[in-house]
């Protein structure tokens, strides 16, 4: 059985990936396949970026996961569960999420108003991604495909001159108010 920093993988292409760390460790890019669980003694950085493509990735700790200035946190599939302590962030952090199915945010979405920064949905096409929690985020919003719905929360800017851009058959799904603090509202002929 392989282990790198007391993180282990069992043998098979599909077996769980568990972890017992005994000292800080940083980690530059994590992908993660099947279920994924860390049970912290020191803290985890992940440098750059986390990428989840199936399974469960879980934070089953007392310390902390941080995610470094500019990191990526990518979800194509899968959930995110924090039973431990809340993720930090050294500053800025980006979202994607490249899902085939509908999911909603987990805890990897900052709710500190100075912590998102970009947010990129590329969603299948009949699928959408919901907001969980509010969300204000210091860069673009960019819906490429699929549905970002926002549900009962709302995707309000933080700072900056970025926007919402809505791309192609993409679309936004706003409840009753639009998100505050975006200059214009620009919408293509013959939208409702």
């Amino acid at each position: 059985t392989p282990s790198l920093f007391g993180i282990t993988k069992s043998s098979g292409a599909s077996s769980a990936i568990t972890g017992t760390i005994a000292t800080p460790v940083t980690i530059s890019n994590l992908v993660t396949s099947g279920a994924t669980t860390f049970n912290n003694l020191a803290n985890l950085t992940i440098g750059s970026s986390l990428t989840l493509t199936s399974g469960v990735f879980t934070n089953n700790a007392s310390k902390t996961i941080n995610f470094g200035s500019g990191a990526t946190i990518t979800r194509t599939a899968g959930t995110i569960v924090n039973s431990g302590n809340a993720f930090t962030y050294g500053g800025l952090i980006n979202l994607t999420y490249n899902n085939a199915a509908n999911i909603s945010t987990g805890p990897e979405l900052p709710t500190v108003p100075t912590t998102l920064g970009t947010l990129t949905i590329n969603t299948a096409a009949a699928n959408s991604l919901t907001l969980a929690a509010n969300a204000s985020p210091n860069g673009a919003v960019t819906i490429n495909s699929g549905t970002l719905n926002l549900s009962t929360f709302t995707l309000d800017l933080n700072s900056g001159s970025f926007g919402i851009i809505v791309n192609g058959t993409a679309s936004l799904l706003v409840p009753t108010t639009f998100p505050s603090g975006y200059n214009t509202y620009t919408f293509a002929s013959g939208s409702p």
